[in-house]
């Protein structure tokens, strides 16, 4: 049990020290350094690429090519295990985040530099509801505007975290809001991010896998109706997080992860 508690307390200060160092020291100084020379955008996403390749993930990508993506214009949806999945927005063609004010805190890499670079659309909970209007005129027009905006939102659509293998409910508001004003969604689920790092467990589990399926657009024109809308991107969401989870399973077969042990446990 000492030898247990021994090695949980060093995980923890592991987790902590590369969270620290890298989501609100490192990160943010690299973005403020960076950007007079190539500017706000750039060096927004090179930081978080930056802290991503930090934690060595070993990227297995399956569904369509990853440079559709970058063709596409609209709110890629993808999942949300931790805070990792704010570091790989370079996988989703240099999309621009919408976090909450929380994550923003977290992560002041994000909301010290989101009015410079455009790449972080920060809400308040609930905001779907009670500041509609608003939230449709900040993503509507981030998405239109050339230097101050984006051509891709990255948007967790199941609006929490869940630091383990499933899905949460998909939010109505979000889908309801492309919906209503036309926009095209594009389906990139993933697995995996919650085995590097996890936060309820505060550790960190470096060189592990790390699956993007690029599923494909669902475009809202193609509906009579926004419930209609929803149940297909549910739908297809899902299956394509089955798929990630599959192929996870497949390339991480025999690899040892502390993490996913330790959460397979509390299961």
């Amino acid at each position: 049990m000492g030898g247990f508690t021994k090695r949980t307390k060093l995980n923890q200060i592991v987790f902590w020290l590369m969270f620290i160092w890298y989501f609100e020291i490192a990160g943010l100084l690299f973005v403020i350094l960076s950007t007079p020379i190539i500017g706000a955008k750039r060096a927004f996403t090179a930081g978080l690429s930056w802290i991503y390749r930090a934690h060595k993930p070993q990227l297995v990508c399956i569904g369509e090519s990853p440079s559709r993506v970058r063709e596409f214009e609209g709110v890629v949806l993808s999942t949300h295990k931790g805070f990792f999945d704010f570091t790989h927005s370079h996988h989703f063609g240099d999309a621009a985040y919408m976090g909450r004010r929380m994550a923003a805190m977290i992560m002041p890499i994000g909301s010290i530099t989101h009015r410079l670079s455009g790449m972080f659309i920060i809400i308040k909970r609930g905001s779907f509801k009670t500041d509609h209007q608003s939230l449709v005129h900040s993503l509507t027009t981030h998405l239109t505007k050339k230097k101050a905006g984006n051509p891709r939102v990255l948007v967790f659509p199941e609006g929490h975290r869940l630091n383990k293998r499933g899905l949460l409910r998909l939010r109505t508001g979000l889908i309801r809001i492309c919906f209503d004003n036309a926009i095209p969604v594009y389906i990139a689920p993933a697995e995996g991010s919650q085995y590097l790092m996890n936060e309820p467990l505060q550790m960190v589990q470096t060189c592990q896998p790390f699956v993007i399926n690029y599923v494909g657009t669902v475009n809202p024109k193609d509906f009579d109706d926004w419930e209609s809308f929803y149940a297909k991107v549910d739908k297809t969401f899902r299956r394509g997080y089955d798929e990630a989870c599959a192929k996870y399973d497949e390339v991480s077969m025999g690899r040892e992860n502390k993490i996913r042990e330790i959460v397979e446990r509390q299961k």
